[in-house]
């Protein structure tokens, strides 16, 4: 371990929760060092957080106190490290009279041989250019700019290149809502459990994987905010970017087919649904991909509920219709089931069509041809979804009403798939 090192930076609150959750708040808590409490940490959520001084200091506390330590601290571009703002012009003005800093390979080097390496990968394929390198701590600033595919194969690269009783190999994410991966780091982090408590993820090889998320506001960063008093009027300066850059919600983003969509209007506490209430299913059949199935229910009033639901890989036809007649509470009780066309595709072995199939289980169910129009099915939706406007006031004045469509608590998976999907580049009204 490296002699008393001082350098003039001391952490906020929230990047004291951050430095902890990696063992690293050893120099200003006067705690022992221990090992990460998970194998993945997210870190973030609005803009102004301090994401990337969280990032940087776990790199250089770990570099300083284990010696010989390799760090590779990752960007998607490097004009994004490099640049005004960026960690290399920060890194330079807290360790510059400590550390060497290498221009060419992009890296400080430390007294007791640690390496703290700048990286990025501006295509997907330059994620290669590190198949022989290791790391012990992957920092990846930004992340949801990176493909899941590119992050977990960095995360091959989170591997142990020395050996202390108090470390083991830890990757720290941190990133604000929006961009390619939002879908993935919303699923992995946000909404895999409660947040600043590790959660288990199982991964698609079926391995376990601690994760833990911790939120990061713009009002959790009191110098930012005593620098730039009106810095949140700015982030803030459309409702995208306010609910996104300034609020860290992880229900909007940009480029969101859904965007009048709110977790906190649309999702309700389950409650008994009346018998005499319609109800009906909708399926959307897979067996490599999973097969989809939500149970719905009409009100007196046209009001549309998502009460139930079931979303599985890897069954036949006959235990989907088993698990449809459970989650349902029998299937006979639903006025119609609707399933896509491919439900009525031939097979190419010359058999019986999915829908034949499902005619043919215990117990029967009969599948209905949904009507596939995606832009007027989209418009549906979103007719049933709004709120804004959806009333009028004493002076007959569009004014915020209540929606037709709610989601059971319950079906919260529903909703997640929902406000995740994208407009078509190519085709904005698809």
């Amino acid at each position: 371990m490296q002699d008393r090192i001082e350098i003039d930076w001391w952490p906020q609150p929230r990047q004291l929760v951050c430095l902890k959750a990696c063992g690293l708040d050893a120099p200003f808590t006067g705690d022992a060092f221990r090992p990460a409490i998970a194998d993945v940490i997210g870190y973030g959520g609005s803009a102004g957080g301090g994401k990337t001084d969280s990032l940087l200091l776990a790199g250089i506390i770990a570099c300083f106190n284990y010696p010989g330590l390799n760090v590779g601290y990752f960007r998607r571009e490097f004009p994004q490290l490099e640049g005004p703002g960026g960690v290399i012009i920060r890194s330079q003005s807290l360790i510059s009279q400590i550390c060497k800093y290498n221009d060419q390979k992009h890296r400080w080097v430390f007294p007791g041989g640690s390496i703290l390496q700048f990286c990025h990968c501006k295509d997907p394929a330059d994620v290669y250019n590190y198949q022989s390198q290791q790391f012990d701590i992957l920092l990846i600033d930004e992340v949801t700019q990176f493909t899941r595919e590119m992050v977990k194969y960095l995360l091959t690269r989170n591997r142990a290149t020395v050996d202390y009783p108090t470390f083991k190999p830890f990757a720290l994410f941190a990133t604000n809502p929006g961009n390619v991966g939002h879908a993935y780091f919303k699923e992995e982090f946000v909404t895999l459990g409660p947040a600043e408590q590790v959660n288990v993820f199982v991964n698609e090889a079926g391995h376990p994987e601690k994760h833990i998320f911790i939120p990061s506001k713009l009002w959790d960063n009191e110098i930012l905010l005593k620098r730039d008093p009106s810095y949140p009027d700015r982030v803030g300066n459309t409702e995208l970017n306010r609910r996104m850059l300034l609020e860290g919600d992880w229900d909007v983003f940009a480029g969101q087919a859904f965007a009048e969509l709110r977790r906190d209007i649309h999702v309700v506490e389950p409650f008994p649904v009346p018998k005499h209430w319609r109800k009906f299913g909708a399926y959307d059949h897979g067996f490599n991909h999973p097969f989809s199935f939500g149970v719905y229910a009409v009100n007196d009033d046209g009001i549309v509920y998502r009460i139930a639901g079931a979303k599985q890989r890897l069954k036949r036809v006959d235990e989907i219709a088993r698990i449809m007649d459970e989650v349902s509470g029998g299937v006979h009780t639903l006025e119609y089931i609707v399933a896509g066309h491919d439900c009525w595709s031939k097979q190419r072995d010359g058999g019986p069509t999915i829908a034949e199939q499902f005619l043919l289980t215990t117990p029967k169910v009969v599948l209905t041809p949904a009507n596939i129009d995606r832009i007027q099915g989209a418009n549906q939706v979103r007719k049933f979804i709004a709120w804004r406007g959806a009333a009028q006031d004493e002076n007959g004045q569009p004014a915020d009403g209540k929606p037709r469509f709610y989601i059971f608590a319950s079906c919260a998976s529903a909703y997640d798939t929902l406000s995740q999907m994208l407009f078509d580049e190519s085709h904005p009204e698809d």
